[in-house]
């Protein structure tokens, strides 16, 4: 049986995503300073700042190697093409908010839960169950906060939750009523997809928490009849 390039390039492609959001995109998220911030001892220290040396290669690599996919898909898979380069935008969001200190408009932030929730809509043949929902009393062009806060969350849900059950649809949600910016999802979780997380991508984002908004901040998560949830409310 012969196999076409297209098949080869959907292969490639879902080869790559898995490999690239496990390596550089991780790694990119966070700076120095932040992974510092964990270590409780010398060696942890050092081996944490071995992970981001490594993080400064990685992005680089695979944003050109992605452009490359790119150019490559766009005369035989235009939808794979544009896939790759909404990965490659989420990549350079990443790095180029990546200082200690930055800030980035919900807005912007929002662009890239969107990006996240089109690929992997795309890579399951659009046949995922979810809701989002974004509801603002104010321009969320006018609110800043850490860049990818909540992504952590989102990501959970693909990875944990069961989004083909029509049944048991997921849900996320962002509003903000002009003092409280608020973010719920909640996923169904069968048996047999239960997978068991070490929590570190939880641990990571409440530092992140602690360390940008204090005390003004309430972080609620668990697993009830089938059901996880997460229940983040940010006071501005």
């Amino acid at each position: 049986m012969l196999i076409s390039s297209e098949d080869i390039a959907k292969g490639l492609w879902r080869s790559f995503f898995i490999w690239s959001i496990s390596t550089g995109y991780w790694f990119a998220r966070y700076s120095i300073e932040k992974v510092k911030e964990l270590a409780d001892s010398k060696e942890r220290e050092i081996r944490l700042e071995n992970d981001f040396i490594r993080s400064q290669v990685n992005p680089h690599f695979l944003l050109n190697t992605l452009t490359f996919i790119y150019y490559k898909l766009v005369p035989t898979n235009p939808d794979i093409a544009k896939t790759v380069a909404m990965l490659s935008e989420m990549m350079q969001y990443s790095v180029r908010n990546n200082a200690e200190n930055a800030k980035v408009s919900l807005a912007d932030d929002l662009a890239q839960i969107n990006r996240y929730l089109e690929i992997q809509q795309t890579l399951n043949g659009h046949q995922l169950y979810l809701t989002f929902k974004a509801v603002f009393a104010a321009d969320e062009k006018s609110i800043f906060l850490p860049p990818l806060i909540f992504l952590n969350f989102v990501e959970n849900v693909f990875k944990y939750g069961q989004l083909k059950d029509q049944d048991h649809p997921a849900f996320i949600s962002i509003d903000y009523d002009g003092r409280i910016l608020h973010f719920h999802s909640e996923n169904f979780v069968s048996p047999s997809n239960q997978v068991r997380s070490n929590f570190i991508g939880i641990a990571n984002t409440k530092a992140r928490l602690d360390k940008h908004f204090d005390q003004n901040y309430l972080l609620q998560t668990g697993l009830h009849n089938g059901v996880y949830e997460v229940d983040l409310k940010i006071s501005l």
